[in-house]
């Protein structure tokens, strides 16, 4: 469920990559606010800043991005810091 839709344009979520410890050997995916982007993204790779804070960074493309004259494709990147 990482895609808010279908395709990849449509941006992506980040609740059920979240997992919280319960602290009794449970896990509870991150529930209290909806971690939503529109930013498209094929996928998204976790990671800590050196403040701890916990981002996603990740990137997109299309095919209208490719140029085939110059066999050079335009990729978008995103980081997205998570406030919990």
């Amino acid at each position: 469920e990482f895609h808010n839709t279908s395709v990849f344009e449509d941006g992506f979520k980040l609740n059920k990559a979240i997992w919280l410890n319960n602290g009794d050997a449970t896990f509870n995916y991150y529930d209290l606010k909806n971690l939503k982007s529109d930013e498209p993204a094929y996928y998204a790779s976790p990671y800590k800043d050196l403040n701890g804070n916990l981002h996603y960074f990740g990137f997109y493309s299309a095919t209208e991005k490719y140029n085939q004259s110059t066999n050079k494709m335009e990729l978008s990147f995103f980081d997205v810091q998570i406030n919990f």
